[in-house]
């Protein structure tokens, strides 16, 4: 079982490990196939929401350097 990387250059890879974790979780207990489409979807929540609190407590620097990986990502596509 993975439980996460003890490095701060990859605080966001361990928030996606702790994520991927609570959709399997999840979707055992729902008793259905944890799926690729649900999970992005659980990633652009977390990512909108994070914005948003970033956003009303002025912490928008602090967000962009946490998600730059994703932010970048989510550009080339």
């Amino acid at each position: 079982m993975l439980l996460g990387i003890l490095d701060t250059d990859v605080e966001l890879l361990n928030y996606f490990i702790t994520l991927v974790k609570l959709h399997i979780w999840i979707s055992r207990k729902r008793s259905v196939a944890p799926n690729l489409t649900a999970f992005k979807e659980i990633v652009e929540a977390k990512f909108r929401i994070e914005k948003y609190i970033a956003i009303k407590n002025n912490t928008e620097v602090k967000f962009q350097a946490r998600w730059q990986l994703y932010i970048n990502s989510s550009q080339e596509l």
